[in-house]
């Protein structure tokens, strides 16, 4: 009979334990994965390094206007960044353009970069079959692409960014980063 008192209270002080430590590893399972989360979300919020053309001082002087990551830079409005920063139009209607893309893809951009894809406004021209061979060639979802392809045609602001650019290049004289790069992306050319 003690034998069975003893495997008793073995068996209690084994579940008092277990149901003791099943919280803590409920817990930190639970912190694992709002940490995890949480570096996804970051990761949607590229940080300006990303922008072609952005260097440390440029961070500095979009961080005290409140624009931290690719996502502020993205929503902010064009014409009070221009009057508050030294940068030309143009220069500011690509990095706004090129973070609108970053905020699309994230780490994306680097594949859509090799491809010739610098901002959001190169996708316009896509094709189904187009978007179907970029997908393939690079880590990218054919609905991601699709669904930027159809934003450039569809958001307003966007539009307006394009037409003030395209305003511009009309009386804009001397070399620019625009005419710097590719004409036309690359597809098919891995």
């Amino acid at each position: 009979m003690d034998y069975f008192w003893l495997v008793l209270t073995l068996k209690a002080i084994a579940v008092l334990a277990l149901a003791a430590f099943l919280p803590f590893t409920a817990r930190s399972y639970y912190h694992f994965r709002h940490r995890q989360r949480q570096g996804e979300i970051a990761r949607i919020f590229e940080k300006l390094e990303m922008i072609e053309g952005v260097d440390a001082h440029d961070k500095i002087r979009f961080t005290e206007l409140g624009v931290d990551n690719c996502y502020d830079l993205a929503a902010t409005d064009f014409i009070p960044l221009l009057i508050k920063t030294p940068y030309n139009a143009r220069e500011l209607i690509d990095w706004i353009l090129q973070a609108k893309l970053c905020v699309k893809f994230g780490r994306g951009v680097k594949d859509l970069r090799d491809h010739g894809f610098r901002t959001i406004v190169d996708l316009e021209g896509l094709d189904n079959s187009t978007i179907e061979e970029l997908s393939k060639e690079t880590r990218l979802r054919v609905s991601s692409l699709t669904r930027a392809t159809k934003a450039v045609k569809t958001d307003h602001n966007i539009k307006r960014l394009q037409r003030a650019a395209q305003l511009l290049s009309e009386y804009w004289e001397g070399d620019t980063e625009k005419e710097k790069r590719p004409k036309k992306p690359r597809i098919g050319m891995a």
